[in-house]
């Protein structure tokens, strides 16, 4: 099945161009989205060019990639430069590997069922590939900032995971607040006697009005406290994706 030239032209453009910046994204270097969109028309000039010449170019594409991609890091072979080539192969490979596939899947014969069967596999990859990256990056960030902690009101004590809230700035007096997510409030509730609260009004990001508040606790979070500190723990009937927020204070 052959592919007229100016779709092949297009397609290498779109090839190039995304799989450098998906590249540059895996290793969150600098992007100049300028540069890689000429040197992609480049790329995809010399390589339609070439195809005339030689049938198999894909040697050639490596080849031809490679130098663009030296050119966007400014010719700086280190380690990352390296990796970079290394990881847009594989991305090459594997968008080639799908093509394939889906071509004998689907039995494709026209053209223009293979234009835009590229064009999906390439957005798709590009789309899934970012998706598991922002993802794995907002996992790594809430476990960094998630800590086991030991939570003691009244005779009860409670086990949790509490998350550090930078932007809880809530304070009853002189003493840090500290949030309860509607699970571990319902558990409170269940298993203490609650003698020592009042309402607190307060504003926060998740878009509380009213709280109950319980003052003098005694929280204790690992890595973080060495000692048993003296907060008001307010709870609330909004689910959140750890057990509690923690105050900065606790730093």
């Amino acid at each position: 099945m052959g592919v007229f030239i100016e779709n092949f032209f297009i397609i290498k453009i779109i090839e190039f161009y995304f799989l450098y910046n998906l590249t540059t994204v895996i290793f969150n270097s600098e992007r100049r989205k300028d540069e890689t969109l000429l040197l992609s028309i480049i790329y995809a000039f010399c390589v339609s060019l070439l195809s005339f010449i030689i049938k198999k170019v894909v040697l050639i594409e490596y080849i031809l990639s490679t130098c663009c991609i030296l050119f966007l890091v400014k010719i700086n072979i280190n380690k990352q430069a390296l990796n970079i080539v290394f990881i847009y192969f594989i991305l090459k490979t594997i968008l080639i590997l799908l093509i394939k596939f889906f071509v004998n899947l689907l039995n494709l014969k026209t053209e223009i069922e293979f234009f835009l069967l590229y064009l999906l596999v390439i957005f798709s990859l590009n789309f899934s590939i970012q998706v598991i990256l922002i993802n794995g990056k907002k996992s790594i960030v809430k476990k960094r900032f998630v800590y086991k902690t030991r939570l003691i009101i009244g005779e009860n004590s409670y086990d949790c995971l509490g998350f550090l809230d930078t932007g809880n700035q809530v304070y009853d007096g002189v003493f840090p607040v500290v949030l309860c997510g509607k699970k571990l409030s319902q558990k409170i509730k269940n298993g203490t006697i609650l003698v020592d609260t009042y309402v607190l009004k307060l504003t926060t990001a998740i878009g509380v009005g009213q709280v109950k508040l319980i003052k003098n606790a005694k929280i204790l979070v690992e890595n973080l406290t060495n000692n048993y500190k003296i907060v008001s723990v307010g709870l609330l009937d909004k689910s959140l994706k750890s057990d509690l927020l923690l105050h900065p204070d606790l730093l």
